[in-house]
């Protein structure tokens, strides 16, 4: 991107999340917008890390409920777009979406659970086609160690309480049968009682599995939050109606599916610039 001509450059409109914004800025390319949807002071050294660019300002696109120190942040550095992420069914009577954006009037956006998608979804709306996205592959390359994982540690604290309540589930099922045993020998008139099926404790492993990525004929290991975010992202856009191209520009990806193309970022841009 860094190697464009200028006019080449205008061809393309650089959509990227607050996360990787600074990383973009020291290649040498200011982007167009960064999307941010955490509305958490978790995000602030983020847009720290983004220089004030004098006669460049950065725009953002932000949802309405930023803390104001973050919001406060980006201004300083150019101006913001706010929206309202899609929580819940904006239909239903107490919908939350529905009563953010009556109060604030502004665009209701589906973020699909994280940046990365709100990103594609922000450059939908502003009229890109095709929409190439670099970066969003949930997933790793297929030697990555699982504890260097996003949210191994999670998943280790999530499958020490499941195995803790399956050891006391047991416990409970063993005492049962115990107690239906003893009576069956004191009185064997009784039926027997069956042999007790006990659940199986978990590993951290069922935590993640492999999939082959059919564009690309390439293993990439997925968490279950990479997962759930990938079903999301690959079918809503294929029920989406009208859509741009969506073209997968990541070489390991777990993206892939009806109306998504997968090209390298090579070819994509001799093909729009």
């Amino acid at each position: 991107l860094a190697g464009l001509s200028a006019d080449d450059r205008k061809k393309l409109f650089i959509v990227v999340c607050d996360r990787e914004a600074r990383s973009l800025i020291d290649a040498g390319v200011t982007p167009d917008i960064v999307v941010s949807i955490d509305g958490t002071e978790e995000i602030r050294h983020y847009i720290q890390k983004i220089p004030v660019l004098e006669g460049i300002g950065i725009r953002f696109a932000m949802c309405v409920i930023t803390s104001p120190a973050v919001a406060d942040l980006a201004r300083r550095r150019g101006g913001i777009y706010w929206f309202v992420p899609m929580w819940d069914d904006v239909e239903a009577e107490k919908s939350v979406t529905r009563m953010l954006h009556y109060m604030t009037g502004k665009a209701i956006i589906q973020t699909l659970g994280n940046v990365g998608a709100t990103c594609v979804t922000a450059a939908a709306l502003l009229g890109c086609n095709p929409v190439g996205f670099l970066g969003l592959d949930y997933g790793y390359p297929p030697d990555t160690p699982l504890e260097d994982t996003t949210y191994y540690k999670a998943y280790l604290d999530m499958v020490a309480m499941h195995n803790r309540a399956i050891k006391k589930e047991n416990s409970l099922i063993k005492g049962r049968y115990s107690a239906a045993m003893n009576r069956f020998q004191r009185n064997p008139t009784l039926p027997a009682p069956s042999e007790p099926v006990y659940k199986r404790e978990v590993t951290v492993e069922t935590c993640f599995r492999y999939l082959i990525n059919p564009d690309t004929n390439m293993h990439v290991l997925v968490s279950q939050n990479w997962d759930a975010y990938r079903y999301l992202f690959v079918n809503t856009w294929r029920l989406a109606k009208p859509k741009p191209r969506l073209v997968n520009l990541s070489p390991i990806s777990s993206i892939w599916g009806e109306g998504i193309e997968t090209k390298s970022l090579e070819d994509f841009l001799k093909e729009v610039a």
